[in-house]
């Protein structure tokens, strides 16, 4: 896809795009037809002439959610093992959470995801995961509230400080970020 189309396109919810294709339109009396909807990497336009998509349906991409990233230095030349240890116990409170607003992703393919209910039908989720190289654990945090990526974290670096509190981990970043 040429420039200038991402461009156009940017301003569109593009994950939608797909199910716009294949559906009606909310005020549409004809089905769609992703033949006649089609990016055109000539021109890299969409075609309102022959795509006839609803304008209400065409709205622009919603501010990005508030996220953050965090880098925990594991202090001990045996960081691998001590990553492991730490991933352990982060599953344990997460499994063993009685308030219900963390569950975990079933599916992790590194580290553990983990489904943030924030209430009020707002969601966010949060990752610790271990650099496969480097000794370091990686906490990303993404939240549909103002303040919930600093209350994840601020849950992560409590978990931290309480059953993680014998092992060389540095969370001077993560205290920084829990006291801004």
């Amino acid at each position: 896809m040429c420039s200038s189309a991402r461009a156009s396109l940017s301003a569109l919810q593009i994950r939608l795009l797909p199910a716009l294709l294949a559906h009606r339109c909310a005020s549409a009396s004809t089905t769609l037809q992703p033949a006649a909807c089609t990016l055109s990497p000539a021109s890299c336009t969409l075609s309102p002439a022959t795509c006839n998509l609803h304008p209400a349906a065409l709205t622009p991409n919603p501010a990005p959610l508030p996220h953050l990233q965090v880098r925990i230095r594991i202090n001990d030349p045996d960081f691998k093992q001590l990553g492991v240890s730490v991933l352990e116990a982060f599953h344990g409170l997460v499994t063993s959470s009685s308030d219900g607003s963390w569950s975990l992703v079933e599916e992790n393919h590194e580290g553990w995801r983990v489904n943030v209910d924030e209430g009020g039908g707002k969601y966010g989720w949060l990752l610790l995961r271990q650099s496969l190289h480097d000794p370091i654990l990686v906490l990303n945090v993404e939240s549909e509230i103002s303040g919930g990526c600093k209350a994840g974290a601020t849950k992560v670096l409590s978990f931290l400080k309480q059953r993680c509190a014998n092992m060389p981990l540095d969370l001077e970043k993560l205290e920084a970020l829990a006291n801004k």
